[in-house]
């Protein structure tokens, strides 16, 4: 996994400047109990980690924070259809101005945003979900050999998103569709 931040990710709390691998008890207690993150029950082991509420502590920082992570690139050449499905844990906790969003990235075509949830009221609001498993329908272009997962965060003192367990796998599954997939 890769992780790049914004130019303006800058001061604050250096162990949460952006996406950081931690466990659940480090994590809970570095950043303070009582704020959900200990909650986070589908996580083993260690946990990737983008928390702007503890990032900002620290004065001075340099605002918003916002945190790309990265997977290397998965191989999918040997998928036998035009999907794929993502799966991962989720603990999210929402408050003020903050965005989270995936999007898969193929070695042929154009990056496709997959998944996007906003803390403001809208189409894309997300509320709290403390412990959740997402899954999502991904299409792949008919010459993909790779893809790539980003999952970017962009937060200014306003909690935090953790992921755990990713998994891609091809098969049959119940999940919403992807607004990537038309219907047919």
């Amino acid at each position: 996994m890769t992780v790049t931040n914004t130019a303006n990710t800058t001061g604050g709390i250096a162990d949460w400047r952006g996406w950081s691998v931690t466990t659940i008890p480090f994590w809970s207690c570095a950043a303070g109990a009582g704020a959900g993150r200990e909650a986070f029950a589908n996580a083993t082991n260690k946990v990737a980690v983008a928390d702007s509420d503890r990032f900002d502590d620290l004065q001075p920082y340099g605002g918003e924070m916002g945190s790309l992570l990265s997977t290397p690139a998965i191989n999918i050449s040997s998928r036998s259809g035009n999907l794929v499905v993502l799966s991962f844990d989720s603990n999210w906790r929402r408050s003020g101005n903050q965005t989270a969003t995936i999007t898969a990235r193929f070695d042929t075509g154009a990056p496709v945003q997959v998944l996007r949830w906003e803390s403001a009221a809208g189409p894309n609001q997300k509320p709290t979900v403390n412990n959740e498993r997402v899954s999502l329908a991904i299409a792949v272009p008919a010459a993909a050999t790779t893809m790539t997962l980003d999952f970017d965060y962009i937060g200014d003192d306003n909690w935090y998103w953790a992921i755990d367990n990713i998994s891609v796998f091809e098969g049959e599954a119940t999940i919403p569709l992807a607004s990537n997939i038309s219907p047919n």
